[in-house]
């Protein structure tokens, strides 16, 4: 049976017996969220996070408690031009998006209006040649009638 276990660094491992287990090695999981590096304290039995982390964390409580303290807080000139700024490439950035769906919309009704005009002119070649089928038939009908005119004229000629 395989054993999870964690060096005192926080590096997981799979020990596979009971008796391959080293001393520098714990059972007990680091907790979720930690930030590396870490490492385990075998008297307390517990994992701590560095030391670097927990004075940010304590810098950042900090400045919350300030900003929170001073509700008549004036940003500095740079902080409102950086406001400026993102405010202008949000609005920059939500026309662009308007302008693709207007152009994907545009490119789609083009598609439709291309696909009927297609239709169209199938539907119109098809009438064009049934014209002429029309047409090459009357042609033959005139030829009929002429041959049947010219028969008469010899029948009356020969009467």
């Amino acid at each position: 049976m395989a054993y999870q276990v964690w060096s005192y660094e926080g590096e997981p491992f799979l020990i596979w017996s009971g008796n391959d287990f080293p001393e520098e090695y714990t059972t007990i999981p680091p907790d979720d969220g930690m930030y590396y590096p870490i490492y385990f304290d075998p008297k307390e039995q517990k994992w701590h996070e560095s030391e670097e982390h927990n004075k940010e964390d304590n810098h950042e409580e900090d400045s919350q408690e300030d900003v929170e303290e001073n509700d008549n807080y004036t940003p500095n000139p740079s902080e409102i031009m950086l406001a400026k700024a993102q405010m202008q490439v949000t609005k920059t950035v939500n026309q662009l998006v308007k302008s693709q769906k207007e152009l994907a919309n545009m490119g789609l009704e083009m598609a439709k209006k291309e696909k009927r005009l297609v239709e169209s002119e199938l539907s119109h070649a098809e009438t064009l040649k049934e014209l002429a089928s029309k047409e090459e038939r009357l042609k033959e009908i005139e030829q009929e009638q002429a041959k049947l005119m010219l028969e008469i004229t010899n029948m009356k000629k020969g009467e």
